[in-house]
């Protein structure tokens, strides 16, 4: 929609950016939208989910953006509209 938002994680473990021509083909069996949560992920597996106490309370969050995927592993992550009247910075 063009909308803007604000993203802000805590307690991040991983984080990972992959360009759209790259990782496009990810996304084939994603809900619709630009941001989701990415149930039994294969990127928190490979960090160890289960052999570190702190991975339990982990999340697979995928933003989406107009070039690229970005995958972020953290505790949680809160999402808010940008005012189109505000400068969207602080």
């Amino acid at each position: 929609s063009g909308r803007a938002w604000r993203v802000q994680f805590s307690n991040i473990q991983a984080f990972k950016s992959v360009s759209w021509e790259c990782g496009a083909h990810l996304l084939s069996n994603a809900p619709d939208g630009a941001f989701f949560e990415v149930t039994q992920s294969p990127l928190l597996e490979e960090l160890g989910l289960g052999r570190h106490e702190f991975l339990n309370k982990s999340h697979h969050f995928v933003v989406s953006t107009y070039d690229d995927i970005v995958h972020v592993i953290a505790w949680s992550c809160e999402f808010s509209p940008i005012d189109a009247t505000s400068s969207g910075s602080g």
